[in-house]
């Protein structure tokens, strides 16, 4: 039931009549907003539109508060489960919903159980289709700790979008071509011509940072370069090495990710790409549009006309097209394979690219606003109290430390817990030195998950029997807090999923494991202690259910 859903679609409702009785401006509406009050005497949804509304209008809150009340559509969906609407003098307007509505949330998670907390849409957001691009690394070098965060953030916030009924396209695009890619072949090169025992003078990458991993590598696809390279000029090897090499290192970040639990629908080649013409029709599609000229030997894009800081140069004056002209293909080819809404999941270093990205899709004639673009800030993980900082790509030097080693220090449940544990705007740090027992910051969450089973199978009574049993006897604000805690679940998958932040519901397992261990201690307690009522255990089974199901978004378990 997704109750806070509904009433803020009523709110909204009311919003738009009251403001226009206040003659507001309709362009930029108020954010409607349902909080959750603490306690389990409180009202289970509270209101601050009103006060909002107010200080536009520069009308008593109150006042605006009893307007949107009057304004609420008697027969809005969530409405039949209000018992009464409160207006305090402060002008919140709270929400007391009728004594059951928890309770048939309870039963509705035992009965629905893996499919509790999914929601329909309307028929054309079924038919919308979205795609998540994340992971773009370059095929130079393994993947580091600063990738994991982003394929953790972007497998995470598919699953949202697929749990809220969206049509999901998950994408990868392979960055192989460029001067990354020049550099890599003469890097393998160098490491090539020294296990064949010959020189290395030909090649100027032998003190390249990258060469440690360039000669494992090498090693790894000499028996095919040995065929390939033989009888050609030695001018043609770095580019046959640079091909063999990026295969080699994608197929390792294949089997990263698929060790990490994250899924990638399509691979994107950037070579097979501007290979296709791409390139030269998003030129001559900015052409057209009148949206590029001509300065000092260069092609440069009129991004201010476009809401950029300055122009930015898509074609240098060497002939070479620039990172954006590549990145702008890559847009156009996206809207033009018919996807309605594009995410992109970028690292902290392409931070300064978002302006000119939206700048330059806006030139290219496609709609900007079905783009969106999260980018993650950095992360570092402390190990025996040194802080190792991430880089995001390049080679196994440096501090640069590689997704695979973490993944086997923390595991991957443990460590995609710690990468969504903070929204993707904030730095995070992993402390690979708090991972064991109950200093692990997901153990509360794990630990509830496994216990709530326990507690749900130590009475009889079977699942479908616990769906409709009675629980009108819950009594105890311990037993109210968590149920209701775990009524809120279907809101809280909408939520995170609106706001493309999977930590809301690493936030709420926590919260919900927290109120899980007041209501285990409350059945470990009193003269029935050991004993579990059949409230009780569908209680427990519904707290199984809720956290199975937050953890198989989040990609920590799998869903049972």
């Amino acid at each position: 039931m997704v109750v806070r859903e509904q009433l803020m679609a009523a709110l909204a409702g009311a919003r738009d009549r009251v403001s226009a009785d206040l003659r507001l401006a309709p362009e930029a509406p108020v954010e409607v907003r349902l909080s959750v009050p603490p306690g389990a005497d409180a009202a289970d949804f509270s209101s601050d539109l009103a006060l909002d509304l107010a200080r536009m209008a520069r009308q008593p809150a109150a006042e605006v508060a009893r307007a949107l009340v009057e304004h609420l559509e008697p027969v809005a969906e969530g409405l039949e489960w209000v018992e009464r609407l409160e207006i305090t003098p402060s002008g919140l307007v709270n929400f007391h919903l009728r004594s059951d509505w928890v309770r048939e949330a309870i039963r509705e998670a035992c009965r629905q159980g893996v499919r509790y907390g999914r929601s329909e849409v309307a028929p054309e957001a079924q038919e919308e289709r979205i795609q998540v691009e994340f992971v773009s690394a370059n095929p130079t070098g393994p993947l580091t700790i600063g990738h994991g965060r982003g394929a953790a953030l972007g497998d995470a916030i598919a699953n949202l979008l697929e749990w809220t009924g969206r049509g999901v396209t998950r994408e990868s695009y392979v960055n192989d071509t460029g001067k990354q890619i020049e550099r890599f072949g003469q890097a393998l090169e160098a490491a090539y011509r020294r296990r064949l025992g010959g020189s290395a003078a030909t090649s100027n990458a032998a003190d390249d940072p990258a060469a440690e991993y360039a000669a494992e590598i090498a090693a790894r696809i000499q028996p095919k370069a040995e065929s390939r390279c033989a009888g050609l000029p030695a001018e043609e090897w770095p580019r046959v090495l640079a091909e063999l090499g990026a295969e080699q290192v994608l197929t390792d970040h294949r089997a990263v990710l698929e060790r990490f639990g994250v899924r990638i629908d399509e691979w994107r080649s950037e070579a097979d790409l501007l290979a296709s013409g791409r390139l030269e029709e998003a030129i001559q599609t900015l052409r057209t549009n009148d949206c590029v000229y001509e300065a000092e030997g260069a092609l440069w894009l009129r991004a201010t006309a476009k809401g950029d800081s300055e122009d930015r140069p898509l074609i240098r004056s060497n002939g070479q097209p620039a990172y954006l002209a590549g990145d702008l293909a890559y847009h156009l080819d996206k809207f033009s394979r018919g996807f309605d809404r594009v995410i992109d999941i970028w690292g902290p270093h392409h931070a300064e690219y978002v302006r000119r990205t939206l700048a330059g899709v806006r030139a290219l004639g496609c709609n900007a606003d079905a783009l969106e673009i999260v980018v993650f800030q950095p992360v570092s993980v402390k190990i025996e109290g040194v802080v190792v900082h991430s880089g995001e790509g390049g080679a196994r030097a440096g501090n640069n430390l590689l997704l695979d080693q973490v993944i086997e220090k923390a595991g991957r449940g443990t460590l995609r817990f710690l990468y969504l544990s903070r929204p993707a705007n904030q730095p995070l740090e992993l402390d690979l030195d708090a991972l064991a027992g109950t200093s692990n910051p997901a153990y509360p969450v794990l630990w509830a998950y496994e216990e709530a089973a326990v507690c749900a199978g130590s009475d009889s009574v079977s699942s479908a029997q616990t769906a409709e049993v009675e629980l009108g006897e819950l009594s105890d604000p311990r037993e109210e807090t968590l149920m209701r805690r775990l009524a809120d679940f279907p809101d809280q998958v909408v939520l995170a999923a609106r706001e493309r932040d999977p930590s809301r519901l690493t936030r709420y397992a926590l919260e919900t494991a927290r109120e899980f261990e007041a209501f285990r201690a409350l059945l470990a307690s009193g003269p029935e202690a050991g004993s579990i009522k059949p409230a009780h255990a569908a209680v427990a089974r519904a707290t199984r259910v809720v956290l199975g199901n937050a953890l198989a978004i989040l990609g920590i378990v799998e869903q049972e």
